[in-house]
């Protein structure tokens, strides 16, 4: 049986993602634990945390740069 994959993924406010899966699973996941540390402090500059998208050749959750 395959995992469910990501289907869509949309900030709510700063560090909360609604995301719902190929298998109509979805809910709201706080992500702040990571805000601040290594590449998640970008998510602070040019208010890219609310540019998140799915990375059509992946298929995880993703920002820009």
């Amino acid at each position: 049986m395959e995992l469910p994959k990501v289907k869509s993924v949309t900030a709510v406010r700063n560090y909360l993602l609604h995301i719902v899966f190929t298998d109509n699973t979805k809910g709201d996941y706080d992500v702040s634990d990571l805000a601040g540390k290594g590449v998640f402090k970008a998510w602070d500059t040019h208010d890219n945390f609310n540019k998140v998208f799915i990375n059509p050749e992946s298929g995880t959750i993703s920002w820009p740069g």
